[in-house]
């Protein structure tokens, strides 16, 4: 028992942590856009990942308005990881 409301505390506590908005994306020009995350499941725990004007990046949500983009790639697209 008392390990099922302690998966529970856990699941909710994820769940949780990576909700909530992307907070605004820096105002930069680049010249190749660079994915750091395709999805929440690419970042950190407690980080969502975010559209920015040069590509995605994981960010730590903010819990009041939506101020950025908040990217999740859907099944067939192209997204892929950049390693730099």
């Amino acid at each position: 028992m008392k390990i099922c409301v302690f998966l529970l505390l856990v699941t909710l506590c994820a769940a949780y942590a990576s909700s909530g908005y992307c907070p605004q994306g820096e105002n930069i020009q680049c010249f190749r856009a660079q994915n750091k995350c395709c999805g929440d499941g690419d970042c950190s725990a407690g980080q969502i990942c975010c559209s920015e004007n040069c590509g995605t990046k994981c960010r730590t949500p903010i819990h009041k308005g939506k101020a950025g983009i908040k990217y999740d790639s859907k099944p067939g697209d192209q997204c892929k990881i950049d390693k730099f």
